[in-house]
């Protein structure tokens, strides 16, 4: 008998170390998890802070591209996917640094007859990051009332560029410059619809800068887009062939697209487009995806702004600019 109560008491003590050992390592596994949970929402944050935003609670019908105040008391907008915390945390990101609209204009495309609200977006193919639908593309370019956009990377045929017309029922012209492709759409006619072809230098299929014309305010405005070369020399110059286009351009012009100088900087764009207005990429610090635009031709821009669709839609930003057409 005592020697099964001395049995039962080896076995209690076992017992109880197992537990002694078990609890410091559960501990530390749940800490261990804690800290990876939180810098994982620590690179989550980074991101909105780093685009001078802050991970604010919302309600979670809340839409992306609704309007937000940040934590310091600027005006923003909602972007998902940059904050930790599930669906009831989204991230607002200020505004870009838009000149103020002037007063009698909207800044929008349901503005005056004299507005012109445009935009540029490489919607890569569509299947970059999420897999976009073209429906989702065309409602997120249908939802800003844009005039005119330039489309980057609309695929080899046009089938991509009919589905996203179909939906956002714009007009369009479609154009082959690249494995990639060039569309134009807008809610206004697009007439002499033509294209220039840029330097081939050898490594692709020939790029071309598109051009339609466009009726505001009884004027004729000129609008162009292009996806030039991502190798350095080149895409010098082929900007240099653009350059030479729009400057024999008599009417007022706007030149859009994806034009590859510099992921972290501007390369020497600044230098090629010297004397011309420039809405640039990222708050102004990138000059991959660019807006420019001709001076003291009877077209001024009113106001810009940077929508976050990288990583959502595409893996660029789509960036817009609202001009006055006198």
């Amino acid at each position: 008998m005592k020697k099964v109560k001395k049995k039962n008491n080896f076995i209690r003590v076992g017992i109880l170390i197992m537990v002694l050992a078990i609890i410091p390592i559960s501990v530390f596994l749940v800490q261990k998890n804690q800290e990876n949970r939180s810098q994982a929402a620590l690179k989550d944050d980074d991101k909105c802070t780093s685009k001078g935003g802050s991970c604010n609670k919302v309600s979670k019908s809340i839409k992306r591209g609704a309007p937000c105040t940040t934590s310091n008391g600027k005006k923003g907008e909602i972007v998902f996917g940059l904050c930790s915390g599930g669906n009831d945390k989204r991230c607002c990101v200020p505004l870009s640094n838009a000149t103020p609209v002037k007063k009698g204009t909207s800044g929008g495309g349901s503005g005056s007859s004299g507005d012109l609200k445009v935009a540029t977006f490489n919607i890569g193919h569509a299947n970059k990051t999420r897999k976009a639908s073209a429906k989702s593309i065309a409602a997120e370019i249908k939802s800003h009332d844009f005039d005119v956009i330039g489309l980057q990377e609309a695929d080899r045929s046009s089938s991509l560029t009919k589905k996203i017309v179909e939906s956002s029922g714009m007009n369009d012209y479609f154009h082959t410059s690249t494995s990639a492709g060039n569309s134009i759409l807008s809610n206004k006619n697009l007439t002499n619809n033509d294209y220039v072809r840029l330097t081939n230098c050898g490594n692709d299929s020939f790029r071309a800068v598109q051009k339609t014309i466009l009726k505001v305010n009884n004027k004729n405005v000129s609008f162009y887009n292009a996806h030039i070369d991502f190798n350095s020399s080149c895409r010098k110059r082929q900007a240099e062939d653009i350059v030479d286009v729009i400057k024999k351009d008599s009417n007022p012009w706007i030149l859009v697209g994806d034009f590859n100088f510099g992921l972290s900087g501007c390369d020497k764009s600044d230098d090629i487009f010297k004397g011309y207005g420039i809405v640039k990429g990222d708050g102004g610090t990138k000059c991959t995806d660019m807006i420019i635009y001709s001076k003291n031709k009877g077209i001024e821009k009113t106001s810009d702004k940077i929508y976050y669709t990288r990583g959502d839609l595409s893996d660029h930003n789509m960036i817009s600019a609202t001009f006055e057409v006198n």
